[in-house]
């Protein structure tokens, strides 16, 4: 998922994130002086933050090494909230023309069900379809609209 370096890089890259963890650092001895973690997250301390795809691939690395669910009936829920951490919101990644670089859409692929599921920039509740036998014997392409305008969930 990743455009530039290529993928070998980032796997080497990881190399230099090899502290990483979701807990925090066990105490340490400085010649009689102890120092201690802040806490829960500090593990994590040193991960990168920024939009570049380095920084977004070293996030995505560490969670998807540690988060849980992954592959149940969750995972797409748990790939939803992974990406949450590294999309691109409008505005804050420019081109060098200006315009914005910003997570045009999601996308998760359940093979074992035949199952897509999407997301598009401008609305945040996942959309799917499943390849059934009638798609699979359409004889031309078929379309299916998503919804571009968020839609909520009214509880009152």
């Amino acid at each position: 998922m990743t455009n530039s370096p290529d993928f070998e890089w980032h796997l080497k890259n990881l190399n230099n994130y090899t502290e990483l963890q979701p807990g925090p650092h066990p105490d340490r001895d400085y010649h009689g002086y102890r120092i201690s973690s802040y806490g829960p997250g500090s593990g994590a301390l040193g991960m990168p933050g920024d939009y570049t795809s380095t920084s977004r691939f070293i996030r995505t690395a560490f969670m998807r090494q540690y988060t849980t669910g992954a592959q149940s009936k969750d995972a797409v829920n748990v790939l939803s909230h992974i990406l949450n951490a590294v999309e691109i919101p409008k505005g804050v990644k420019l081109k060098e023309n200006g315009e914005a670089d910003y997570t045009q859409y999601r996308g998760y692929m359940d093979s074992a069900n035949l199952t897509y599921y999407m997301q598009p920039y401008d609305n945040q509740t996942i959309s799917k379809v499943t390849l059934t036998d009638d798609l699979m014997n359409a004889d031309q392409p078929v379309e299916f609209p998503l919804e571009h305008e968020q839609t909520y969930h009214q509880l009152n």
